[in-house]
């Protein structure tokens, strides 16, 4: 299962409303925004890799400009900006440990029961912060975690 089958497991739920953190050139942006016909996402990076990353990605979103809502700033600052009871949210940001750890209890909380937090690279970087953040949160709250080709997920309930 890659990230296009889990958007279409997504589907399942009926999504309406959506965020990524974490957008970079926003393929995978549109990625979501293509399986999910009625999805309105909240897209949210500080592009701290580069004004011509910021811009691809604007320029690539365009035709979902009506959308998609683009927050140029952190996922921190994102978080109070952002409407609760959110369908999902997908995590892909800063990969550090400390970054996804407070990701993680910033947005989890503003997904509505029965969505799904989601993230990528938590297998490809064990030796980085995204396997142990979400091991140690999910270990913590007796999460069960769903992996898959380098993604994870789980239900909030």
């Amino acid at each position: 299962m890659n990230r296009k089958t889990l958007y279409e497991r997504f589907s399942e739920i009926g999504p309406k409303v959506g965020a990524e953190i974490g957008v970079a050139y926003g393929k995978n942006s549109i990625n979501m925004l293509e399986a999910l016909p009625d999805l309105k996402l909240y897209l949210i990076d500080p592009w701290d890799s580069g004004q011509n990353v910021k811009d691809t990605a604007h320029e690539n979103l365009l035709p979902y400009r009506d959308r998609a809502t683009i927050l140029d700033m952190s996922s921190e600052l994102a978080a109070p900006i952002v409407p609760d009871q959110l369908d999902f949210v997908y995590i892909d940001g800063d990969h550090s440990y400390d970054a996804v750890m407070l990701d993680i209890i910033l947005w989890g909380r503003k997904v509505r029961p029965g969505g799904f937090l989601a993230g990528h690279d938590y297998v490809r970087t064990r030796k980085h912060g995204v396997y142990r953040a979400v091991n140690d949160y999910a270990n913590y709250h007796n999460i069960e975690i769903k992996v898959f080709e380098g993604n994870w997920y789980w239900v909030v309930t």
